[in-house]
């Protein structure tokens, strides 16, 4: 059912940073011993200003594990991938560049620092 789906997403929306499934989505949710492990994959849309005429996906930067608030009082860690793209022609790699989303968007803070976090 379309509604149930709707309200799901709109749940589980409430338990990240404002704007984060507008960049990522879950893929999986695990039930560990203390708690709950989100996945959560960087979509495939190519940053802009790029064009995605001139860019392919190309694989993932490796996975990075935020230890996240306490939910009720069990462990709830995300999983993060974030996408690499590469240039057809000449090969340069890229990835979106969170502050300049953060600078020239309306993410709120604390999505913009919890993102940033998440880059090495």
């Amino acid at each position: 059912n379309i509604y149930v789906m709707t309200a799901l997403e709109d749940l589980v929306s409430l338990m990240f940073p404002a704007g984060l499934l507008d960049y990522f989505v879950v893929t999986r949710v695990s039930k560990i011993d203390i708690g709950y492990q989100v996945y959560l994959e960087e979509k495939k849309d190519v940053p802009s200003p790029y064009s995605s005429a001139e860019y392919v996906c190309h694989g993932f930067h490796d996975e990075q594990v935020i230890h996240d608030f306490p939910l009720r009082g069990k462990v709830f860690d995300l999983i993060i991938k974030r996408r690499r793209w590469r240039h057809v022609k000449t090969g340069k790699v890229i990835s979106r560049e969170w502050d300049l989303v953060a600078r020239g968007s309306s993410l709120s803070r604390e999505f913009s620092a919890f993102l940033k976090g998440t880059h090495r």
